[in-house]
């Protein structure tokens, strides 16, 4: 909500189908079963309903998948179910029960990533060395979240500040070479997010902002966004975001707030305490 905060005329409303509003039917008669990609959001998916499904007291040994990973015509990895055609979801795998061990892996990593504190989301990979490939990539790419220690900034604020100087001033080029890149990675992070955090970089009411946004902040391609100095130097890796900025984010259930004095950086792989 305060991500897209932004937006004024945005309706945040779940949708009368969102898995939310429907979570009492996970635990009815039937068989449930999730379609999904190698990507970290459909992988977490996965988790989530087995999340729900337990909250909601059902059986998450009924549950199902059906994982795509390749597309067999081209070669190329399937990071998300939504980016499949008609013929290709009609040859969709057949859908299986996950082994024990996967169970465990994908219960485990909800846990984790909505942990209030990163000690399980940094110990999963040593924990769950024999979880899918596809989810433990997911969940790793969750430690990316937590702000760089070198730059004070999450990885993808840092990759949009490199894409501000190589592809803007146009704030549509600028999220279109970044959500390309999210893609090739298999982090669909998403649109509107993506440009949330850009608005977040440029904020008036940061002591340093780290890009000028100018036109319409309400329609993408009416925007442009220029690298501040600052930015330019955090960027450069002459100079860090904190402490010259405060930080109030999150990295999956963690509150990251220097004035609470609850931060944690991401120090090559390690969280770490600022």
């Amino acid at each position: 909500r305060t991500s897209l905060s932004f937006l004024r005329n945005f309706d945040l409303e779940p949708s009368p189908i969102d898995l939310l509003k429907n979570a009492q039917r996970l635990s009815a008669d039937g068989m449930p079963c999730v379609w999904a990609g190698t990507g970290n959001s459909d992988q977490l998916v996965i988790s989530f309903v087995l999340h729900l499904v337990t909250v909601s007291g059902g059986d998450v040994s009924h549950v199902h998948v059906v994982q795509f990973e390749t597309d067999e015509r081209t070669g190329q990895r399937i990071r998300g179910v939504g980016e499949l055609s008609k013929d290709l979801l009609r040859e969709h795998p057949v859908p299986r029960r996950l082994e024990l061990f996967e169970l465990s892996a994908y219960r485990d990593a909800w846990l984790a990533v909505t942990a209030p504190e990163p000690a399980s989301l940094e110990s999963y990979a040593a924990r769950h060395a024999d979880a899918p490939a596809f989810l433990r990539d997911a969940v790793e790419k969750v430690m990316r979240r937590y702000p760089q220690r070198a730059s004070g900034l999450p990885h993808w604020d840092l990759r949009l500040l490199h894409h501000v100087r190589e592809h803007g001033p146009k704030a549509q080029a600028v999220l279109a070479a970044t959500i390309a890149e999210m893609n090739a990675d298999a982090d669909l992070v998403g649109d509107l997010y993506t440009f949330s955090r850009l608005v977040r970089m440029a904020s008036p009411a940061a002591p340093n902002p780290l890009v000028g946004l100018s036109g319409n902040r309400q329609q993408i391609g009416r925007t442009e966004a220029q690298l501040t100095e600052f930015g330019e130097q955090v960027l450069e890796g002459t100079r860090c975001s904190w402490p010259a900025n405060p930080i109030d984010d999150w990295a999956g259930g963690v509150h990251l707030n220097s004035a609470e004095d609850n931060l944690w950086f991401n120090d090559d792989g390690r969280i770490v305490r600022a």
